[in-house]
């Protein structure tokens, strides 16, 4: 019996070394792509083709910035000028001034006193253009459900985990090419716990146009366990032309590159980031659909979203009457449906997204709301 229990415990001490030998591969395999991918990130820049400009100052007007490295730049209402300094303006005044040796009869004439006119400077021509911008920014923002420093962070769960964060954001206002557009932000991250099975750090931006509702510039930046990617997708609306970038580097099959473009067949199309937000400016109704159209990496996917019913949900924040809407994809004309899909928007003005679920062929993962600024 004793050798059967010491033999069972060799046999038990066995398979312990075996798991702790394969997580210590796996880790070694992991930090070992990390390294690399650090060494080789320059690989996957693609330039940009647009300007994203500062609307404040007239030197900003003509530089170039990198969307992925700098900070958007913030809008600020224009404030009244303020007064400086002019020219002093002289006139002479003569003061009678009592002196101690004088009698009361007597007076003294002192220099003469400097008196100031304060003459308000006048705006320079960037001002006056900041200004209107400004003012332009404010009104259009009336017309829409959402509005720069909103900010939505979901709690990610696959199965029983929590396997990260993602975030809807939008940064502050910036000009392109001369016009104001939203900086739509998404974010997505792994937790801490989940990071030791698969690293994910991926964010996806889109500039779209506050008049005419349309996306200039689609980015998205991806690094995970094996690979980096980053992809470009630029709207040309003069020549209704669309140009899609990738460039993927993997560990053990190098770099990809693809670049392709193709005709703009609807002059609505969104991007993967703005339709969204292109959705929440809709007048919702319980039992009606709404057709979006996607453009992306050479296919006209139409997104068909169905406002299903309202239900009350509960979130960490409270509670929130809500539209379930489930969408559907057309490619090229053919429905195809890639699993389940369902998000909750609220019943509101805003038609804040606060949850959404799809179904994988490994599972369902679900986004529950964890904060909210808007």
């Amino acid at each position: 019996m004793l050798r059967s229990f010491s033999e069972g415990s060799k046999v038990y001490n066995l398979i312990n070394l075996f798991v702790l030998a394969f997580i210590a591969l796996s880790l070694s395999s992991c930090q070992m792509s990390e390294k690399r991918l650090k060494k080789l990130k320059s690989a996957t820049v693609i330039e940009n083709p647009f300007e994203i400009t500062n609307i404040e100052s007239d030197a900003s007007l003509t530089s170039n910035e990198s969307i992925k490295d700098s900070e958007p730049t913030v809008v600020k209402p224009s404030e009244p000028v303020q007064p400086t300094e002019a020219p002093l303006v002289k006139t002479e005044n003569t003061l009678p001034l009592k002196t101690k040796e004088d009698s009361p009869t007597k007076t003294k004439t002192v220099a003469p006193v400097k008196s100031v006119t304060l003459v308000p400077k006048k705006p320079t021509a960037a001002e006056l253009k900041s200004a209107a911008m400004d003012q332009e920014i404010a009104e259009l923002e009336k017309l829409y459900p959402f509005k720069a420093g909103e900010r939505i962070e979901f709690t990610i769960r696959y199965g029983a985990f929590e396997a990260g964060h993602f975030t809807f954001e939008i940064k502050p206002t910036k000009q392109l090419e001369g016009r104001p557009v939203f900086h739509f932000y998404i974010s997505a991250r792994t937790s801490s716990l989940f990071a030791w099975i698969y690293t994910l750090k991926d964010f996806a931006e889109s500039f779209w146009d506050m008049k005419l509702k349309r996306p200039y510039l689609m980015k998205i930046y991806g690094e995970e366990s094996r690979y980096i990617r980053e992809i470009q997708t630029t709207f040309d609306w003069k020549k209704k032309q669309a140009r899609y970038q990738a460039k993927i580097l993997e560990i053990g099959k190098g770099l990809d590159e693809e670049d392709k473009s193709w005709e703009l067949t609807h002059l609505d199309a969104q991007d993967l980031v703005s339709s969204i937000y292109y959705l929440r400016t809709k007048d919702l109704i319980v039992g009606k659909s709404y057709d979006l159209r996607v453009a992306e990496k050479g296919k006209d996917i139409l997104v068909r979203c169905k406002v299903v019913k309202e239900v009350e949900l509960t979130t960490k924040l409270g509670k929130f009457m809500t539209y379930l809407v489930k969408p559907t994809f057309a490619v090229d004309g053919a429905w195809k449906q890639k699993g389940d899909m369902s998000l909750w928007l609220t019943k509101d003005k805003n038609k804040t997204p606060i949850q959404f679920e799809a179904k994988i062929k490994l599972g369902t993962i679900r986004g529950r709301l964890y904060s909210l600024t808007n």
